[in-house]
């Protein structure tokens, strides 16, 4: 949901005004991530305290000396090396657990980002070295995002009932008679786990940055609205605003934009000859002194 700024960044285009800039569905979108985040944090601090063992006010103490998140991730994962023998279900566990990493730097890239371009949803952000970046800010891009946390925060909850019983079992003498029952709870709560791990599948993909082309068209398409909004005797001297070479080019946007154009526009656009390269200099002063 974000990308490094390499060579020209995208217009600037605001208003300064957080609420006139954006709708109150993007608003709404940035609050929910940034809440829900703050939600999925405390479950991986949870499941920490699965792993540990450890009793609440001990474990707060502790937790809270920890090193950054990495630091916890780390812990988790090394209990599950080795409380879980299997390869393939250590695998599976912490590539799970390792998604809210990723989560995380999208979460500090949507929280700490100003808004840059409104129109278009982009924000734009700097971090260490000075590094820019821009960063998706669109309210559907924001509301898939949430709905990707909330699953990591259920994924969360039922590792964390998983490996509890795991645990538990690990601790028992071979021949205990509770094992069976552990075992058996350890199996429901492994299916459990690979049920919703299979439901992130009927998620939409979490979004990406969009193409060159894809921020062009809904530039094209902004501008395309505020001159259709015009009076139609106005509307062809507000052409140049509106590449036409991108409409030559694209002929699905300009189709797809006709139905919002006035005759006037169209006429336009249709007329408007492709831009070629300025003649050379040599021959611009050619025709001079002829």
């Amino acid at each position: 949901m974000k990308r490094a700024v390499k060579g020209k960044a995208i217009p600037e285009a605001r208003t300064r005004d957080v609420k006139q800039d954006f709708s109150k569905d993007q608003l709404a979108a940035i609050g929910a991530v940034a809440l829900a985040f703050n939600d999925l944090q405390a479950d991986m601090e949870a499941l920490l305290q699965v792993v540990v063992r450890m009793p609440g006010p001990l474990f707060l103490q502790i937790c809270s000396r920890i090193h950054g998140l990495d630091g916890k991730i780390a812990i988790i994962n090394t209990v599950i090396d080795d409380a879980i023998i299997a390869k393939k279900e250590q695998d599976e566990l912490k590539s799970t657990v390792g998604i809210f990493a990723d989560f995380k730097i999208n979460r500090d890239a949507i929280i700490h980002a100003r808004i840059w371009n409104a129109a278009l949803g982009i924000g734009w952000n700097s971090e260490r070295r000075a590094q820019e970046f821009e960063v998706l800010l669109e309210a559907n891009a924001l509301n898939i995002f949430y709905d990707h946390i909330v699953w990591l925060q259920k994924a969360f909850s039922l590792i964390g009932n998983l490996l509890g019983s795991v645990l538990s079992l690990n601790a028992l003498a071979l021949g205990d008679q509770n094992r069976p029952s552990f075992e058996e709870e350890i199996r429901d709560r492994w299916a459990q786990f690979q049920a919703h791990r299979s439901r992130r599948r009927s998620l939409k993909p979490m979004p990406k940055f969009p193409t060159e082309d894809e921020l062009l068209a809904a530039e094209n398409q902004r501008l395309a609205n505020e001159i259709a909004a015009q009076p139609d005797s106005y509307q062809p001297w507000l052409i140049p605003r509106v590449h036409q070479t991108y409409f030559q080019r694209n002929p699905s946007i300009y189709m797809m934009m006709r139905p919002q154009m006035s005759s006037a526009l169209m006429d336009s656009i249709s007329r408007q000859p492709a831009q070629s390269n300025p003649p050379p200099e040599d021959e611009k002063n050619e025709g001079a002194n002829s």
